[in-house]
């Protein structure tokens, strides 16, 4: 195997190590016996249905275990398997307990893999459709792997997407359309300087004053066929009011229902129709009468209107009037006889049609991106399936859309994230989220081996090497600060490299806990300037903490945790009782 060259002082050999790491890591990673683990355990996981099949498999195990920096705790099966089958979801999950961050990332690991839980991963499986699992089943046959990912995709893409055409979209869409403002304040009766808000404040205003009106405060209810005809007098200022007064779709159906229910008789009813002068005349008008209606006969004027309702609905017994859609016909005709709709004179159906076109016209690609983005495991999904993972955090929100839909694009033709509900991309993509998670543990799975390989040689550089990994998942984890320096001193790693980088003896250790943490305080004060553990975040303040650790550790050669070198990396469960003991 490959032996790392580390020339020169601790100091020195950091610094040729930096440089060289790439070149040193490529040869390493060409060892026979390494790239045997990581086919085997490619080969093997994806078949993998349980926790059960995986503690089975020592191999698989090792390499899951050495890709985290756990491989020492192979032997702890048991503690292990509860890491792993309690997973993350819940603050009182066995991992999230533990000081040590490196057990919550191996539970996310096979969280992200479906193998969690004391159940099999198959009978575990949310629903999926024929398509969806037929199209994975092509791809990768039965891994109950890739039709866990594909099925935990789907329903998350499904969430994201009904959240991204929410009630104050539809509503934004709708005051697009032109008239539409004017429209909506006089039906709910709004102040005329609601026009001077922008587009959410108007939304706020309308959504208030349909919820008074007509007891909800979507779009949709301005068009429910119990509110249409209120909604719709309310435009036309004759809410109430009797045909006499002025017209009203509510008033011409009050009349035409009260003519049905006066007699069963055809006949009988187009004779009332007749003698109802305000009614009739609507019809009439509505129905496209000739010109010389108003001089006809009775009789001849039923006879006219019978054969315009026939031309009109296909029929023309009276009871053609009495459905709702019917009515509307006859008031939108009445009110807007040459069709304009909104821009012309208001009518009913012209109205719901454009609230209908807005409801359907769907969101935006970006509002479906921001939308989808918001639920989290299809976020870290995408992320992975997608080849994304590198520098994609630093990148701005409206960044990381930019690089999703061009990844989209190149990959699927698509920049459309909808497209997902396809079986057959959804497949694609979840497939390749599950073998960008395989191949990142195995990858870390060699970049462990190396640190092993330097340590060996120097184990100070191990810890150095370490660091910025180990002190990203103890401060990330969360919780207080204290919390955050309880774990940093509950890990062996970041204890060896904190107490050695600012000046603490073996002895620390012999101090009450939080006497431990006042100092490390003080002494990252001293060092950065600061005594917040999240600022060793920076780049800056990492490089002085590894720098003043290596120097003192190249001139003692001692572990300033007080435990052999070796062990440092050995003891990491163990350690992990501080936080049982303190949940900060």
């Amino acid at each position: 195997m490959y032996t790392p060259l580390l020339p020169g002082t601790s100091l020195s050999s950091w610094l040729y190590l930096k440089d060289s790491r790439a070149a040193q890591l490529g040869a390493f990673s060409q060892d026979g016996l390494l790239k045997r683990e990581q086919q085997n355990f490619v080969q093997k996981i994806g078949q993998m249905s349980s926790v059960d099949d995986l503690m089975k498999d020592y191999q698989s195990l090792k390499v899951a275990l050495g890709a985290h920096g756990l491989k020492d705790d192979l032997p702890n099966r048991y503690f292990i398997r509860q890491v792993i089958e309690q997973g993350t979801d819940d603050p009182g999950d066995f991992a999230n307990r533990l000081s040590d961050g490196r057990y919550a990332a191996l539970a996310k690991t096979f969280e992200a893999l479906g193998l969690t839980g004391t159940g099999g991963a198959g009978a575990a499986l949310p629903t999926l459709s024929d398509g969806l699992a037929s199209a994975v089943q092509a791809a990768h046959g039965e891994s109950p792997i890739y039709l866990n990912a594909a099925a935990r995709m789907s329903s998350s893409l499904t969430l994201g997407l009904l959240g991204a055409d929410s009630a104050e979209r539809i509503w934004e869409r709708a005051l697009r359309v032109p008239g539409m403002a004017n429209t909506l304040g006089r039906i709910l009766g709004t102040s005329a300087t609601v026009s001077l808000l922008d587009t959410k404040g108007q939304i706020s205003v309308f959504r208030d004053a349909a919820e008074a009106a007509f007891g909800g405060d979507r779009l949709s209810v301005l068009t429910d066929p119990s509110n249409a005809f209120a909604v719709a007098d309310a435009y036309l200022g004759t809410a109430g009011q009797a045909l006499e007064a002025g017209f009203s779709y509510g008033g011409m159906k009050s009349r035409i229902d009260a003519i049905t229910k006066a007699s069963s008789a055809d006949a009988a009813r187009w004779t009332a129709l007749q003698a109802d002068a305000p009614l009739r005349d609507v019809l009439a008008k509505a129905l496209g009468v000739s010109a010389g209606f108003a001089g006809l006969s009775a009789a001849d004027q039923i006879a006219e209107m019978k054969t315009r309702a026939g031309a009109v609905f296909g029929r023309s017994e009276f009871s053609v009037f009495s459905s709702q859609a019917s009515q509307t016909l006859m008031g939108d005709r009445y009110l807007d006889p040459d069709g304009k709709g909104l821009a012309g004179a208001f009518s009913l159906g012209a109205f719901t049609e454009a609230v209908s076109a807005a409801r359907a016209e769907g969101p935006s690609i970006d509002q479906k991106w921001d939308s989808v983005l918001k639920v989290e495991p299809l976020r870290e999904a995408l992320v992975q399936g997608l080849g994304l993972q590198d520098g994609f955090a630093a990148l701005s929100p409206e960044g990381q859309v930019d690089a999703l839909k061009a990844a989209m694009k190149a990959q699927y033709g698509t920049e459309d994230v909808g497209a997902l509900e396809d079986p057959k991309l959804l497949a694609a993509l979840s497939g390749a989220q599950v073998d960008a998670r395989i191949a990142e543990v195995t990858k870390n799975y060699v970049e462990q081996e190396f640190r092993i390989a330097v340590g060996e040689l120097r184990p100070e550089l191990r810890v150095a090497m370490s660091l910025a990994e180990e002190l990203r998942t103890a401060v990330e984890t969360g919780g207080t600060e204290s919390g955050q320096w309880y774990r940093i001193l509950g890990n062996s790693v970041l204890r060896e490299a904190f107490q050695g980088a600012l000046g603490m003896g073996a002895n620390l250790g012999q101090m009450e806990l939080d006497a431990q943490v006042s100092l490390m305080r003080a002494g990252a004060e001293r060092l950065i300037g600061s005594q917040r553990a999240a600022d060793f975040l920076d780049p800056q303040n990492q490089d002085k903490l590894i720098t003043q650790y290596l120097a003192r550790a190249g001139s003692s050669g001692t572990s300033f945790a007080g435990a052999p070198s070796g062990s440092l990396f050995a003891s990491a469960s163990a350690g992990s009782i501080l936080a049982t003991l303190y949940g900060a």
